[in-house]
């Protein structure tokens, strides 16, 4: 007579807990990756494209802005690649526009400012605003003063290059990373295109960084101070702000690269953790198979 035995070992109830959580433990870390990865790309697209429009998910994303406050209230917001021009009527003074009823401020947005000529881009600006001629006057010789000086900090101070560059890698990386978490091989070409993917990720990091860093550093030296400080008078009636929006928006997009990467290391951790797993169960089998083997050759005996 036979007795079955229905105890389940103490081993095999360690190896099962031990499996679901690594399942549980890759599925939080690819839902935390995921979200971190979309969400890094999405503000390191944003960042640069700050000022393109009068959007309010884009216009308030500039490095600095450049105001004046005398028989009109004017700005200049100044992005990596564009720029945004505002002008508003101050209290009780002239009106702005030919119609009197109109807004009482009038915002101006254009794609890029590298290119063209002060001249032009002083016409393009404010074109398409409704003005008085006293107030296009006004305009004009405020862009005269202010457009050679955005000029130079787009060209020599906030480069876009390296958030551009940033947001490149930093896909290419967390492309090649995901698919190593997700696809391991003991092959010398995943190796490879592993290291590679680390390599990127390294550089990624550094350039989100120093385009944080750096950017705070350089508001710091044109107001004149350290982050408290909010503007500076440079000279007459004309004064420079910091961007702090865009300053958080960096610092966000800083930390979240360092949460995707922390997460994309636990996936490749849980997931070659369960290759090795398996290779263990398979390994066990295989010998519990052969035991069994040869046990039913002796009693065939």
């Amino acid at each position: 007579m036979a007795w079955k035995n229905n105890k389940r070992s103490p081993k095999n109830t360690s190896k099962k807990s031990s499996a679901k959580g690594r399942s549980l433990g890759k599925t939080i870390f690819t839902l935390v990756a995921s979200l971190s990865f979309f969400s890094s790309l999405l503000l390191g697209i944003m960042i640069p494209l700050g000022c393109i429009s009068s959007s309010w998910t884009v216009k308030p994303l500039h490095v600095a802005e450049l105001r004046t406050a005398t028989t009109y209230n004017a700005s200049l917001q100044i992005g990596y690649f564009g720029g945004c021009l505002t002008v508003s009527k101050q209290d009780g003074g002239p009106s702005i526009s030919h119609n009197n009823t109109a807004s009482a401020s009038q915002t101006h947005c254009l794609l890029n400012l590298h290119d063209k000529d002060i001249e032009d881009l002083t016409t393009e600006l404010h074109e398409d605003l409704d003005l008085t001629p006293q107030t296009h006057d006004f305009l004009t010789a405020y862009l005269n003063e202010t457009l050679p000086l955005s000029r130079h900090f787009q060209r020599n101070v906030f480069r876009y290059q390296p958030p551009v560059a940033s947001v490149i890698l930093l896909t290419i990386s967390g492309a090649m990373l995901f698919f190593g978490a997700t696809n391991t091989s003991a092959k010398r070409s995943y190796k490879i295109v592993l290291l590679i993917a680390i390599l990127l990720s390294g550089f990624a990091i550094a350039l989100v960084s120093a385009v944080a860093f750096g950017s705070q550093m350089a508001l710091n030296a044109l107001t004149g101070g350290d982050e408290n400080m909010k503007e500076r008078w440079l000279w007459g009636d004309l004064s420079v702000h910091r961007a702090e929006r865009l300053q958080s928006v960096q610092w966000a997009l800083f930390g979240l690269v360092i949460l995707f990467y922390i997460a994309i290391g636990g996936m490749y951790t849980q997931t070659t953790g369960k290759g090795r797993g398996d290779e263990e169960k398979g390994l066990h089998g295989a010998v519990g198979s052969t035991g069994s083997g040869a046990k039913a050759n002796i009693v065939i005996m």
